[in-house]
């Protein structure tokens, strides 16, 4: 027996540990060049609604816990949502996982 899931919590904070360190190579990459910070457009594309939800909640944890000042445009949404919108980085979530469980009958 097996359970699918349309949300995977541990992709959702690495998607937004991902989006941090975007957002940390940038804002260091500004300073080295000594020119003013050009927004940083990134796209989060996640194929299922609830994984979309579950990455916009650690993505907003994520930010604040970082305290990044960095500008940035994150859009997180499902791939019918996202279609022929452009970023400077696309980050995609695959989302599903499985699990397996294994019944074993001992005579």
């Amino acid at each position: 027996m097996f359970h699918r899931n349309k949300s995977n919590l541990e992709e959702a904070r690495y998607v937004a540990s991902l989006v941090v360190l975007a957002a940390q190579l940038m804002s260091s990459a500004s300073q080295r060049s000594h020119e003013p910070p050009k927004t940083l457009s990134i796209g989060v594309i996640a194929p299922y609604a609830r994984q979309v939800d579950v990455i916009r909640s650690s993505l907003t944890k994520a930010l604040q816990h970082a305290g990044s000042q960095f500008p940035l445009d994150v859009e997180v949404s499902t791939v019918d949502s996202f279609q022929g919108r452009e970023k400077d980085i696309i980050i995609l979530s695959c989302t599903r996982y499985v699990l397996y469980f294994a019944f074993i009958f001992v005579s």
